[in-house]
């Protein structure tokens, strides 16, 4: 679980990659960072811990900013390696979150991951729906 995360999400644009990249190297210097990136069609979402904020202020300037949320935390779950031939095992998971009244903000995926962006107020909400999980 990560805590103090901030969400920012810009438009997509020819100079944000590199923007990115100046990102990634900040963090890979600052102790206890936590930075996902998210790349879709038309916008990128961007969660970092509230320590980067200030430098992703900089780094970001003069790029379109359509969204900026702190509050966050995060919920990471190790997945099976065949989680990716079982269907509705994502489900199983919101399924529970969404019948404690849990909202999920974002999620991030990888092979073996499932990371759920979440307001820091749910957290232990979070953690009570999912203690059970099978």
């Amino acid at each position: 679980m990560r805590s103090n995360l901030v969400a920012l999400t810009f438009t997509n644009s020819p100079t944000l990659f590199k923007n990115q990249s100046k990102l990634l190297d900040t963090a890979a210097k600052t102790p206890n960072s936590f930075l996902t990136i998210s790349t879709g069609i038309h916008e990128t979402s961007i969660f970092i811990s509230k320590n980067l904020s200030e430098e992703a202020k900089k780094i970001f300037e003069n790029e379109t900013k359509t969204l900026a949320v702190d509050g966050l935390s995060s919920i990471t779950l190790m997945l099976p390696n065949d989680a990716i031939d079982t269907p509705g095992i994502h489900y199983s998971v919101f399924k529970k979150l969404y019948g404690q009244g849990v909202n999920v903000f974002e999620t991030a995926t990888s092979y073996t991951e499932l990371t759920l962006f979440l307001y820091s107020k749910d957290v232990e909400k979070a953690f009570s729906a999912l203690k059970n999980l099978t």
